[in-house]
C-alpha cells in the first residue's frame, strides 16, 4: 500500500449507489513475462452512472459510465469486515464520501480508483460520520 508523504490536492467522491461488490483475497498471479506477482486482499466495487445522449441516426440512447473502486484490506478478516460493512450500506442506500487516488481509465467507459484508507481507517471513519449525523 502506498502512502501520501505531501498532499497537494485530493479527490473526494462521493458514493450514491453501490453496485456489485467484490472481495479479493490476497494471491498471486504470473504476469505475461513469467514473473510472479503478489497482490494484497481487497474489497472492490463498482458503481454506474446512465447518461442519455442524442445519437442522430438512432435517436435516444444510454451510455453507461463505470467506476470500481477498491479499498486495500490489511487480511482476509478485514475483507470479510469491510464486506459486512459495505453491504449494510448497501442495502439501506447509504449515501457516503471518500477520498481516492486520481480515476485511471481501464477501457472506453471504465474508470478505476483506490480509497486512500485502508478498510478498517474506511469503516472508522464512516462509521465516526454516521455518529456525528
Amino acid at each position: 500500500m502506498s502512502k501520501i508523504v505531501k498532499k497537494g490536492f485530493g479527490v473526494k467522491l462521493e458514493i450514491t449507489n453501490v453496485g456489485s461488490i467484490k472481495p479479493v483475497a490476497s494471491g498471486t498471479f504470473k504476469n505475461d513475462n513469467g514473473e510472479t506477482i503478489k497482490y494484497k486482499s481487497s474489497i472492490q466495487f463498482r458503481t454506474t452512472n446512465i447518461e442519455e445522449v442524442e445519437d442522430e441516426e438512432l435517436g435516444l440512447k444510454e451510455v453507461e459510465t463505470h467506476l470500481e473502486i477498491k479499498i486495500p484490506c490489511e487480511d482476509t478478516k478485514h475483507v470479510k469486515q469491510l464486506n459486512e460493512f459495505l453491504r449494510k450500506m448497501k442495502d439501506s442506500g447509504q449515501v457516503f464520501s471518500m477520498e481516492t487516488t486520481l480515476p485511471r481509465q481501464s477501457d472506453s467507459n471504465t474508470y478505476k480508483v483506490v480509497s486512500i484508507l485502508n478498510a478498517l481507517q474506511f469503516i472508522h471513519e464512516l462509521s465516526k460520520d454516521k455518529k456525528s449525523k
